[in-house]
């Protein structure tokens, strides 16, 4: 009897995840299962200073993002750590190179950023900063996205959860 529970619960959550898995594809988002086994999805994420976010799964100590999914309008993902939700966005500079930085800022706090045409906006203080820049004049702090570490390896954007963790305090609530 508990077995059969116990199938039937997991049954459950299974017929869940596909359905979820289902409505992104036909929404027009992407979903991965990571080697970890957990959930990474997607829906196009608007620069409007309430977007969507997606949940990024870790595996072997890192993230990794698709390039392709990587656009010339920002995209907002999500690391859990510890039950913290740390907030980055990704997005393509007008250089053709990827762009990422952590959703907070060490002046304004986590109040996010909006794109603006080929900036990004702080909705905190409204401060425009080029995308291009972003991942390079940022690196010391101050009032600017804060900077997160990353590499490309192959086709992924590769981010050490490592170095999420790192401004884990800016997004505790």
């Amino acid at each position: 009897m508990v077995n059969d529970q116990k199938k039937k619960g997991t049954n459950t959550k299974l017929l869940a995840a596909i359905a979820v898995a289902a409505v992104l594809v036909a929404g027009g988002g992407f979903v991965v299962l990571s080697s970890a086994g957990g959930l990474l999805n997607g829906i196009g994420n608007a620069g409007n200073g309430n977007p969507q976010a997606t949940d990024l799964s870790p595996a072997q100590g890192v993230v990794k993002i698709p390039v392709s999914n990587i656009t010339k309008t920002l995209s907002f993902y999500t690391y859990d750590s510890n039950g913290t939700a740390i907030k980055f966005f990704a997005v393509k500079g007008t250089d053709g190179n990827v762009h990422v930085a952590f959703d907070t800022c060490d002046v304004c706090g986590p109040k996010g950023y909006k794109q603006s045409g080929n900036d990004v906006v702080c909705n905190n203080c409204g401060k425009h900063f080029a995308i291009n820049t972003i991942g390079t004049a940022n690196v010391s702090g101050g009032c600017s996205p804060s900077h997160l570490p990353m590499s490309i390896s192959g086709n992924s954007v590769v981010i050490k959860t490592s170095d999420l963790t790192t401004k884990e305090s800016a997004f505790k609530t």
